[in-house]
């Protein structure tokens, strides 16, 4: 009997360890397509809008501006593929949800890398918006996999390795476009995203099917503990609403996603604007890639050395508060000074820790809650809170730049200052709403 029971615990482990490896395999590769599109897409729409100007509003935008505008179009544009999902989500299993979703992703980087010759700025424009939303479904399919897999002891773990991929996963993608664009050309590089994409296909096929989820069937008569059934809904929005305004914790949680939000778009857009001044379209590719090569390098030392040390030793709260004191300090330093070195270390520090220690504790945070209000709070987060927070960036950095000069962006060092403060604040609260949702979780 007990030889059965250890060959059954030793076959669960066996499994569990194969789940973890795939998922660390779909975070590498879904961000290394992410990162190999990065900084092409970002080049493109800044290299053509430079010389092709909009005209909105009586403002001429071109270049750093035009992408603001961009940005706004995305967060509709994510806004409305979320809500689809989540409808879709009460009829189909996660499975079949995640083979239409990367099917898709790869007849997009085909279509792309066909027309992106052709200089079109409707084809600009929606490369710019495909490069972000297509990822980010994918890479929220792939969280939603793990939330309810593990628990908060084995989280702190497990979340680690995972993110290790996705780190690896950004380094490799940022040095290939580095070193492969100047010889291949964009169209090359961005079809050749169509074979780890395709890999994301077979590999989330096969691991999609199991999880936690009772088979992943997000049926409306009988969803399953904490499925996704509704999630992009704008009635479960509602409920997520309605599940924050009563929480101190979630109010908390959904303001450290805003805040962060917030200031890395200004962060962004302070990088954009110094790297127009450079000359030659490919100049600025190959640049946006550098920054995202060290920004991934920086991410892979931070998850291989630091993130499991600090959050284990110093504990959630004060791995929290890294990200903001770090950019604070380069934010004062840009006001002073707004290099493109400024721009570049402010850039590098929010991306580098954002995807390795602070992604790790933020997510985190969602583990102790219950099933069903971290369903409804995170759909809300993710979904609304999180986009609302990229649109009205977007619009604040228009503002700035209509009424200071692109030569003003170091003023907007001056809206984040506060921000990081509050974040500092908010992070501090989190973490000690964490450890006590901890200890009932733990004693349940």
């Amino acid at each position: 009997m007990l030889t059965n029971v250890a060959r059954k615990n030793k076959q669960s482990f066996g499994k569990r360890r194969m789940r973890v490896a795939a998922m660390s395999v779909l975070f590498f590769l879904a961000m290394a397509v992410f990162w190999i599109l990065k900084p092409i897409k970002k080049g493109i729409f800044i290299s053509h809008f430079k010389t092709n100007t909009i005209d909105f509003g009586g403002m001429n935008l071109g270049g750093a501006e035009a992408e603001q505008l961009a940005k706004i179009t995305v967060v509709f544009a994510a806004l409305i593929i979320a809500i689809s999902l989540g409808i879709a989500s009460r009829y189909y299993s996660l499975r079949k949800i995640f083979l239409l979703t990367t099917l898709s992703a790869v007849a997009g980087i085909a279509f792309f890398a066909w027309g992106i010759s052709s200089g079109d700025g409707w084809l600009v424009w929606a490369l710019y918006v495909f490069g972000d939303v297509q990822n980010s479904l994918i890479i929220v399919l792939i969280w939603s996999l793990l939330h309810n897999s593990f628990r908060v002891r084995e989280a702190k773990c497990v979340y680690g390795f995972v993110g290790l991929g996705g780190v690896l996963g950004g380094l490799v993608g940022t040095v290939f476009v580095q070193q492969a664009l100047p010889f291949l050309g964009r169209e090359t590089v961005v079809l050749l995203c169509a074979a780890p994409m395709l890999l994301i296909v077979v590999i989330g096929y096969k691991y999609s099917r199991n999880s936690n989820y009772k088979e992943q069937q997000f049926v409306k008569k009988s969803p399953p503990n904490g499925d996704l059934s509704g999630a992009g809904d704008v009635t479960n929005l509602s409920k997520g609403w309605r599940a924050i305004e009563k929480s101190k914790y979630w109010i908390a949680v959904g303001l450290l996603v805003v805040l962060y939000e917030a200031t890395s778009g200004i962060i962004d857009f302070q990088l954009s604007t110094t790297v127009e001044q450079l000359s030659g379209d490919i100049d600025r590719d190959v640049y946006f890639s550098f920054v995202g090569t060290a920004q991934n390098a920086v991410a892979l030392v931070v998850q291989l050395f630091f993130s499991g040390q600090i959050i284990r030793r110093w504990g959630l709260e004060n791995a929290l508060l890294v990200l903001p004191l770090t950019i604070l300090c380069g934010s004062l330093g840009f006001l002073v000074a707004p290099t493109l070195g400024g721009a570049m270390f402010l850039s590098v520090s929010d991306n580098g820790l954002n995807y390795s220690l602070n992604q790790q504790a933020k997510e985190t945070l969602y583990i102790p809650t219950k099933p069903e209000e971290r369903l409804r709070a995170k759909a809300f987060i993710d979904v609304f809170v999180q986009r609302f927070a990229k649109a009205t960036t977007a619009v604040l950095n228009l503002a700035v730049v209509t009424t200071a000069s692109l030569n003003g962006v170091r003023w907007l060092s001056l809206v984040a200052i506060p921000l990081l403060i509050l974040w500092i604040a908010t992070a501090r609260v989190a973490g000690r709403e964490f450890k006590h949702l901890s200890v009932v979780s733990s004693s349940q």
